[in-house]
């Protein structure tokens, strides 16, 4: 399964960091 996590705030990272520990794919999108 493929996340996407839009939002690269410490809400969108500890999301990004929680997906990847579990060795699922995840995007971080981040507009700035």
């Amino acid at each position: 399964m493929k996340f996407i996590v839009v939002g690269g705030g410490l809400a969108g990272l500890m999301a990004t960091i929680k997906i990847a520990e579990k060795g699922e794919n995840v995007d971080l999108i981040s507009f700035v």
